[in-house]
């Protein structure tokens, strides 16, 4: 009955957030794609540039034959998570409290759970994995199924995946040797893992004039970033002001570009108890230290990311755990039945309570203001016709979540193409010397009127008798979705090209 009520008391908390959530650029990004996608092949050209693996834009594709509405997504997303944290509640090996700080925990309760990204994928079946670990001789090739579904979530649960299948192949080799009946599950499990691998990799490069996805290459300084990273996933308190997300009320006091001594203390001190919650399981503490020295290095030589990102360290530490515990249940070792008392288990305790009072003010933020007024300016849009004339976007990634929420062609200055969602190549070529007021009186010339849609007000100066404002839609909690709508008329008596140009907020992929 604990279960069940913990299990409820859940789903009412991130259906609440989640009702409240406006969904951002990069939510609306991945279901448009899907949407505007005719069939399978021109869904896969389309993630190109993506940088993800296709699994959750499978997903979508399906789930926008039956709905074009994005709540839609936000069910399907619920759901996902929902079936994962009732593994964790029934399955995983926690006490009570454990379980309750696990599931009120940011990770699990907001950033995996609100903002319906590929990561709810990946907790789902990092869960069923170690859930099937605790009979793997039954299960083996189920659990490489979920290892495939991992790799198909994201390049960071793909990571953990790869430090997982060493572990628990370790321990399932071992056994081999004395049972041969498990030879055959193994060898097919590794071929499957194998060939999941090489088509992940594949799905998620990109082409060479991609250009969001940085060149490889060695972060300078690249131990205090990770450790920075370390400590943000094990204490993700974020700063206490509207534009809480993505931030760290650790980075206030050693701000980038000195060296960050408390994180990196935190982090030193999170991997030491790490080692001591996990000593006693060997290949759980192995699996953890691959997943670490994997994720680590994506950060520090590819894309550093943001604190979601930074949060599969976490997710690694209760995975290898999780795993350990199951696989020691299944070889029937007493010890594990004790594990709940162990001092090991309070350690843990105290990693899952740090968690929890980073959802307090995330929760607090979320439901007394827009995460982003994408959608309210859209609504707008749509309300006033100017839906049915042309409209400009400045900068471009921040004006495409209100042309997704439209399923509207919007014209991007800074490429020069129509189109609702975003293709990452290197025509999309950011611009911080355009003139907008001049870029969307041009336009208003040829096409009779013109909306614009900014996410900064323009200077007065640039403003006149052809270009006015019309609405303004600000503060989000996402900074870079604010809109201010401008209306453009082709006005011969107008000066002509007078903007004084406009600098858009820096892109947050």
């Amino acid at each position: 009955m604990r279960r069940l009520a913990l299990l409820i008391a859940y789903l009412l908390v991130a259906a609440a957030l989640l009702a409240a959530h406006e969904p951002w650029r990069d939510e609306l990004q991945s279901w448009s794609i899907a949407r505007e996608s005719a069939s399978l092949g021109e869904l896969i050209a389309q993630t190109r540039y993506e940088g993800h693996p296709s699994g959750w834009y499978l997903l979508l594709f399906a789930l926008t034959r039956l709905s074009s509405d994005f709540r839609a997504v936000q069910a399907l997303h619920l759901i996902l998570m929902a079936m994962a944290i009732a593994l964790l509640i029934w399955r995983a090996p926690l006490s009570g409290l454990q379980k309750a700080l696990a599931v009120f925990g940011y990770f699990l309760l907001y950033e995996y759970a609100v903002l319906a990204r590929n990561y709810a994928l990946g907790v789902l079946a990092l869960f069923a994995f170690c859930a099937l670990a605790r009979d793997w001789r039954r299960y083996w090739l189920w659990m490489q199924l979920c290892l495939l579904v991992m790799l198909q979530a994201n390049a960071f649960a793909g990571m953990l995946a790869v430090a997982l299948f060493i572990a628990s192949g370790l321990h399932a080799q071992r056994r081999a040797g004395r049972e041969r009946d498990l030879r055959g599950p193994l060898a097919l499990g590794a071929l499957l893992f194998a060939g999941g691998l090489v088509l992940s990799v594949f799905d998620v490069r990109v082409p060479p004039d991609a250009s969001f996805m940085p060149a490889w290459h060695w972060r300078d300084p690249a131990l205090a970033t990770l450790l920075r990273a370390t400590a943000h996933a094990f204490l993700p308190i974020p700063q206490l002001s509207l534009h809480f997300w993505n931030t760290s009320l650790l980075s206030t006091i050693s701000p980038p570009g000195s060296l960050p001594w408390l994180e990196a203390l935190l982090a030193l001190l999170a991997m030491l108890l790490a080692f001591l919650i996990l000593r006693r399981r060997p290949l759980a503490l192995l699996g953890f230290a691959l997943a670490a020295a994997a994720i680590g290095t994506l950060l520090a030589v590819k894309y550093m990311g943001f604190i979601r990102h930074h949060g599969h360290l976490f997710l690694a530490l209760l995975g290898a755990y999780w795993l350990g515990e199951s696989l020691a249940a299944a070889e029937h070792r007493p010890a594990a039945r004790r594990s709940g008392r162990a001092p090991q288990s309070a350690l843990l305790t105290l990693l899952l309570a740090l968690q929890v009072p980073a959802s307090l003010p995330a929760a607090w933020y979320e439901l007394r203001y827009p995460f982003s007024r994408s959608r309210e300016t859209a609504a707008f849009i749509r309300a006033s016709g100017w839906d049915r004339g042309a409209l400009i976007g400045y900068p471009d990634y921040a004006a495409s979540a209100v042309a997704m929420g439209l399923a509207l062609p919007i014209h991007y200055p800074e490429s020069g193409r129509q189109g609702s969602f975003l293709i990452w190549n290197a025509q999309r070529a950011p611009n911080p010397t355009l003139d907008i007021a001049s870029a969307t009186r041009r336009l208003a010339r040829e096409r009779g009127r013109v909306l614009l849609v900014a996410n900064l007000p323009l200077p007065p100066a640039a403003l006149g008798e052809d270009l006015k404002p019309l609405a303004s839609f600000a503060p989000a909690i996402e900074a870079s979705e604010a809109y201010y709508l401008y209306a453009a008329t082709a006005d011969a008596d107008a000066t002509g090209d007078q903007g004084l140009g406009y600098n858009g907020a820096a892109p947050q992929p």
